[in-house]
């Protein structure tokens, strides 16, 4: 179980201390570090085929930014045990010996229309001695997705953090400690530093007030059980390209102009998904919601677009990041949206399984990190990447 309990200042405080360390590079990695008796049960079923053995951890997040919605999950839920599911054969080549992994997909009551784990990585075994651990990724890789073989065993392990001294925390006070011990002498009487953006600041409860709409009521969040989350650029509708490098003479993302109706703008294939599963969203207890990394005074011409492909009224809620001050600033759009993730959890009890669809691999990695992290276990996370959808998608 987790160490904090459901102290609310002691998570903020532990959040804080971690996002510190994070913000002073000081933390390599975030995961699922194996206890000691699956890591040798390991090692007896998949003998090391190299001269470095580790059967250690399975990587959640690499060098997370301060300030991220994982960080703040791995704080509330450091030294928590996890399950996590083997391939039933290891994967090795010349350099690295690993093992598929994915968190269970047994949470009550999920659907099968989207088969699969709710997160899936790997362990690594063993690599030879000029070569990293990080070699054994390309085991399994394919396209840029992790594929998975069939399930054999089971191992389990504790959240933590990894520091890039090589040490593990696995506990609150242990990082309370950490950051205590390693911070300056200027810092020893302040707080911990937080990250200075508009979106990390703001508490859940301000997050969720700008999502659920007041139609549908508040019973209907209460008594959902699946929730699907819908970007919007390059995911439901191909839009106008907005500033850049490229384009120094385009509108910014964070100008409605660059969603002016004059513009070019065509429906894709996760447009049409979306109007076939919300026909039957009250079969499935489900609600829609659309998290975009769009700032918030982009919210009307939005749905202006989705509204011309008769899909505005389909939405159950909509996300939008903070217009920020001058001179302010927000979080990435994958924090953001993994942010959302976190407080529509909070708001959803009876909440049992996400399907998130995003064309960007950034918001779908920060989806799964925070699936694997949500307290209980009990909610399934599936992200889909919508530039692989089809005009034929269920």
């Amino acid at each position: 179980e987790s160490s904090l309990g459901n102290d609310d200042d002691d998570d903020d405080r532990v959040a804080a201390a971690l996002g510190d360390l994070a913000a002073r590079r000081r933390v390599g990695f975030v995961g699922v570090f194996l206890v000691e008796a699956s890591r040798q049960r390991l090692v007896r079923a998949h003998p090391p085929a190299h001269t470095t053995v580790r059967a250690h951890h399975a990587t959640i997040a690499y060098k997370p930014a301060a300030g991220t919605a994982v960080l703040r999950a791995v704080a509330a839920r450091l030294g928590s045990r996890v399950t996590l599911r083997l391939a039933a054969r290891a994967a090795v080549d010349e350099t690295a010996q690993a093992v598929a992994c994915h968190t269970t997909t047994t949470a009550r009551g999920v659907s099968s229309d989207y088969p699969g784990p709710r997160w899936v990585g790997h362990v690594t075994i063993s690599h030879a001695a000029h070569a990293r651990p990080a070699a054994a990724k390309r085991l399994f890789t394919s396209g840029g997705e992790l594929t998975f073989a069939d399930e054999g065993d089971s191992v389990d392990g504790l959240v933590g953090v990894q520091l890039v001294s090589g040490a593990v925390l696995t506990s609150a006070a242990a990082v309370l400690d950490e950051h205590a011990r390693s911070a300056r002498p200027e810092q020893t009487a302040a707080p911990p530093r937080t990250v200075d953006r508009e979106d990390d600041a703001r508490p859940v409860s301000a997050i969720l007030a700008d999502v659920v709409a007041s139609d549908p009521p508040a019973e209907t969040w209460a008594a959902a059980e699946k929730l699907y989350i819908w970007d919007f650029d390059q995911t439901l509708l191909e839009t106008p390209p907005c500033r850049s490098a490229r384009h120094r003479h385009l509108p910014s993302a964070d100008d409605p102009a660059s969603l002016d109706p004059g513009l070019p703008c065509r429906p894709l294939p996760a447009l049409a998904l979306l109007h076939a599963l919300a026909r039957r969203k009250d079969a499935d207890r489900a609600v829609h919601v659309l998290v975009t990394g769009r700032v918030e005074r982009c919210r009307a011409a939005v749905q202006r677009l989705l509204a011309r492909f008769r899909a505005r009224d389909l939405f159950d809620g909509f996300a939008f990041k903070p217009t920020p001050r001058r001179g302010g600033r927000v979080a990435a759009s994958p924090d953001h949206k993994a942010r959302v993730l976190e407080a529509l959890a909070t708001a959803m009890p009876r909440l049992r399984e996400v399907v998130a669809h995003d064309d960007d691999a950034g918001a779908r990695a920060a989806y799964d990190a925070v699936g694997v992290l949500l307290p209980g276990g009990a909610i399934a996370v599936r992200t889909v990447d919508a530039t692989t959808l089809t005009t034929a998608a269920p």
